[in-house]
């Protein structure tokens, strides 16, 4: 079964979550590689840069990955219609690092602020607290 990183409206929560319902957490605690931002639009996108992501990671049947897909609307691989590219990523949870997919923002309409937990920076957004541009989004 396919293994998903999941970091932004479809974690435990999360207005997307529905989608995950006969999936098998494996980590509520789990990271990649990249940025995150605010497309202005209710949900991160995801870039790959070199700071960390929260997230968790999931087990999915290959008809919750399809389901996901149209979500993300993802189309297959470079198709230009894509809003996000599903991509093969290196998880990092409970110490040892595994395999498995993740989607990556594939438009540059973003907002400029990079975080690294989106549930974070969205509570902080709606109660009007500024994250402090000074200070490291580290796990």
């Amino acid at each position: 079964m396919p293994k998903l990183f999941v970091y932004g409206t479809l974690r435990e929560g999360e207005n997307n979550h529905k989608y995950m319902k006969e999936a098998n957490l494996l980590s509520r605690k789990a990271s990649i590689t990249g940025s995150l931002v605010d497309t202005g639009n209710g949900y991160p996108g995801l870039l790959l840069e070199n700071q960390r992501v929260a997230g968790e990671w999931y087990e999915v049947s290959e008809e919750t990955l399809k389901r996901i897909d149209e979500l993300e609307e993802y189309f297959g691989p470079g198709d230009t219609r894509n809003l996000f590219d599903r991509v093969e990523c290196q998880v990092t949870e409970n110490g040892g690092t595994n395999a498995g997919w993740t989607y990556v923002y594939n438009r540059d309409d973003y907002l400029e602020t990079r975080f690294s937990d989106w549930k974070q920076y969205r509570l902080q957004h709606a109660s009007g607290v500024e994250e402090k541009q000074d200070v490291p989004h580290s796990l």
